[in-house]
């Protein structure tokens, strides 16, 4: 079993964004749904270097930030960082130091 998730892709050379749907492993789900629910949103970047990057966004800035070489990593790396998230107790910490808002 699978769940649906929006990554939001910026397209070269001017950051022009499309919406996409990529397929997560259920034990997914926790994560997928704090980070939305938090105001996050998952996104990925074709660097100019050729390598990619995938983050987890919020208005105030890159909540987590990872760099890869090929494409073919990009699944995993989604999964990881979606789980990783966890409920957000952690997106909590981070974003309270960032705004200075408890």
């Amino acid at each position: 079993m699978s769940i649906t998730v929006k990554v939001t892709e910026f397209i070269p050379p001017n950051g022009r964004t499309k919406e996409r749907s990529v397929e997560l492993p259920n034990d997914c789900a926790v994560g997928y749904e704090a980070l939305v629910r938090k105001g996050c949103r998952l996104t990925v970047e074709h660097l100019p270097t050729g390598g990619f990057s995938q983050c987890i966004e919020h208005p105030e800035g890159d909540y987590d930030n990872q760099i890869f070489s090929k494409a073919s990593q990009g699944q995993q790396i989604l999964v990881d960082m979606v789980k990783q998230f966890g409920n957000g107790s952690q997106f909590d910490r981070w974003l309270e130091d960032v705004t200075g808002i408890d």
